[in-house]
């Protein structure tokens, strides 16, 4: 198809499919699951990946800005994981 040629459109397809996912689960009653919370925290933080390489362009930038960018998204992915986890334990 004439309009999947482009990279750019393809992602941008693939994230409102992600994002149409994370609304889904969310809506469905199940959003008390910590699971289902966990996939709606990783589908976000994989759209975070999509969007810091390909529509801020940093797949061009230097070594160690990529680094930092995928630690950054690591690190805050992480964080509210963990930070989930703990409220779970706590109430």
């Amino acid at each position: 198809m004439v309009l999947f040629r482009r990279r750019i459109t393809v992602i941008m397809a693939l994230l409102f499919m992600a994002t149409l996912i994370s609304c889904w689960l969310g809506n469905d009653g199940a959003a008390a699951s910590s699971r289902t919370a966990a996939v709606i925290i990783v589908i976000a933080a994989i759209k975070m990946r999509f969007v810091m390489c390909d529509f801020m362009e940093i797949k061009y930038a230097p070594l160690l800005l990529k680094f930092f960018c995928d630690a950054w998204i690591a690190t805050v992915a992480a964080a509210i994981l963990i930070l989930q986890w703990q409220a779970r334990i706590v109430s």
